[in-house]
């Protein structure tokens, strides 16, 4: 597992191009907020709390931990890597967990960055970073079964890389819909909620916010988006089981 760990981790910086360019969109939110907060420094801290730091947050989850993975399976299986790999000793559950616990490194190494950079705008306690690190950690978990049922089905990079836009649209965007539509319709924003439970990106918003102060309460207690977390972990590990199990290395 360490080996898997250390080959991802090593892949993803060899490229330097294509990571510099996944980074590049969260800080350029960053740089915006920091140009809003000098230009309007009364109204800033509120916006960049509210909207600001969790789109940061939840496009680091996308783009920096979740779709290069999606990509990396992609290309295993383009470039018929795991075929390879079935004639070592490696386990499915150690590639499963390495690749895991390397994207986990990445986001984590990039989340703290993020909220670091932030904190130079608008304060931010350690215990508000931790908890924000903690459920992003368990907010791609959750997902990360499915990055294999998704590369199961485009086994190129092209393929895989042109999936990700609409991927990316259902998980974040979606995200942000209740507040335009409860401003829309006059409604309480809870309202839409209840069509966005299968998101797991929604609860982290939820909780990121209410950590940060911009809002007074969760939507649902934190013990439900855990067994939310759980559930959809659950499900996505069963829909993706199949895919894994194809990669067909020793048990």
């Amino acid at each position: 597992m360490k080996k898997i760990i250390s080959i991802y981790l090593k892949e993803q910086l060899r490229n330097k191009a294509v990571f510099l360019s996944t980074m590049i969109t969260p800080f350029i939110i960053i740089i915006c907020a920091f140009i809003m907060n000098k230009k309007i420094p009364t109204v800033s801290p509120m916006i960049i709390k509210l909207q600001f730091i969790p789109l940061t947050l939840l496009m680091a989850i996308f783009m920096i931990a979740l779709s290069p993975i999606i990509i990396y399976i992609a290309e295993c299986h383009e470039r018929k890597t795991f075929l390879l790999l079935q004639r070592t000793d490696l386990k499915t559950k150690d590639l499963f967990l390495g690749l895991l616990f390397a994207s986990l490194i990445i986001l984590n190494a990039i989340t703290l960055a993020i909220l670091l950079a932030y904190n130079f705008i608008v304060a931010i306690q350690f215990k508000t970073m931790l908890t924000i690190i903690l459920y992003s950690n368990i907010t791609l978990i959750s997902l990360y079964p499915l990055s294999y049922l998704i590369a199961s089905y485009f086994k190129t990079t092209k393929s895989a890389n042109s999936v990700l836009a609409p991927i990316f649209i259902l998980l974040i965007l979606s995200v942000n819909l209740p507040p335009v539509f409860a401003a829309l319709t006059h409604e309480k924003v809870e309202t839409y909620y209840k069509f966005m439970v299968w998101n797991p990106m929604l609860f982290f918003q939820d909780i990121t916010l209410v950590s940060l102060g911009s809002t007074a309460k969760t939507w649902l207690p934190t013990y439900c988006y855990n067994v939310g977390f759980i559930l959809i972990f659950t499900v996505s590990y069963l829909l993706s089981k199949r895919s894994i199990n194809k990669i067909n290395l020793k048990n």
